[in-house]
């Protein structure tokens, strides 16, 4: 039995994390799901899907790879809140935004150095 508790890792080593948002201010929440499982992260991070709910039916909007963090702007760019993201493990921030029917890099927001956070260059 012992052996089989080593092959097979606990449970609060991984996580679906589900955070219901508006981020199209249409009074729907649409979700941000992070899976940090082990089919669905790699080198890069794990994969950050957007779900719309539209006639009862959850939708994928956008899936991408994401290196932990992810915010929000408190502005609407073609009815949809700007996401930041560190992706790919570059240490940046990055800006995406919705384009009118999914979300594309916009620009670095901040590069991280190690022990700070600087506007790049």
């Amino acid at each position: 039995m012992e052996a089989e508790q080593k092959a097979y890792p606990s449970v609060g080593e991984f996580a679906v994390d589900i955070a219901l948002v508006d981020i199209t201010d249409d009074g729907v929440p649409e979700a941000l799901v992070y899976e940090n499982l082990p089919t669905y992260c790699g080198s890069g991070g794990c994969t950050l899907d957007v779900y719309k709910k539209a006639s009862g039916k959850w939708t994928n909007i956008y899936s991408t790879i994401v290196g932990g963090e992810v915010g929000l702007s408190n502005t609407l760019i073609n009815g949809y809140l700007d996401l930041y993201l560190t992706v790919g493990g570059n240490n940046s921030v990055d800006r995406y935004s919705w384009n009118g029917s999914t979300y594309q890099f916009k620009e670095v927001m901040a590069v991280w150095d190690g022990t700070s956070f600087h506007l790049p260059q």
